[in-house]
């Protein structure tokens, strides 16, 4: 507050320092200034600190995958935070993380992965911001299906490569997936 604010500091028994602990200060940046005088009334004011103060959790958004089911045989993973850090992710709650590329600026972060397997998965995001806050609560489900259903004749329907003299041509058939369709 442009040094308004003075605080009185306990100097340790050997007189060779001093502490002040704050514990109500808010998230932001400081300058403090430093007045120290001795016993014989010699002043020092030209100790400065600048410091800034981060104690809560980034923000995270994943922005792919989307919750809804992937034909395609590779899958992107991106995520946004609201201040710079990093991140990984996982498909299977932490046991093997996925280190992410993350932007210049450090808000953008995304990784393509190849090697999933058909299924449905949770994917959890795992991110920090450069002060080492933690975010580990975001999460979202989304399904791989890059199977072709079955598909079979019944009934009626003429042989492959038979000939049909007829106008009306039956044809039944039943399908099957291992998801639905």
């Amino acid at each position: 507050n442009n040094f308004v604010t003075n605080y009185s500091m306990s100097v340790n028994a050997s007189m060779t320092g001093a502490n002040y602990t704050n514990s109500s200060i808010a998230n932001g940046g400081y300058n403090v200034k430093f007045y120290c005088n001795d016993t014989f009334g010699n002043v020092n004011s030209s100790a400065n600190v600048s410091f800034s103060l981060d104690t809560s959790n980034p923000g995270v958004t994943i922005t792919s995958p989307e919750a809804k089911t992937y034909s395609s045989s590779s899958i992107l993973f991106n995520f946004t935070l609201n201040e710079n850090g990093s991140c990984q992710y996982s498909l299977n709650s932490g046991v093997t993380n996925f280190t992410m590329t993350s932007s210049a600026n450090g808000l953008y972060h995304n990784s393509t992965n190849l090697s999933i397997a058909d299924g449905s998965y949770t994917v959890n995001a795992y991110c920090n911001d450069t002060l080492g806050n933690k975010n580990y609560t975001s999460s979202i489900v989304f399904s791989k299906d890059t199977t072709a259903p079955d598909i079979n004749f019944t009934g009626q329907t003429p042989s492959s490569g038979s000939s049909q003299t007829g106008t009306s041509i039956p044809v039944n058939i039943s399908s099957s997936d291992a998801s639905e369709h």
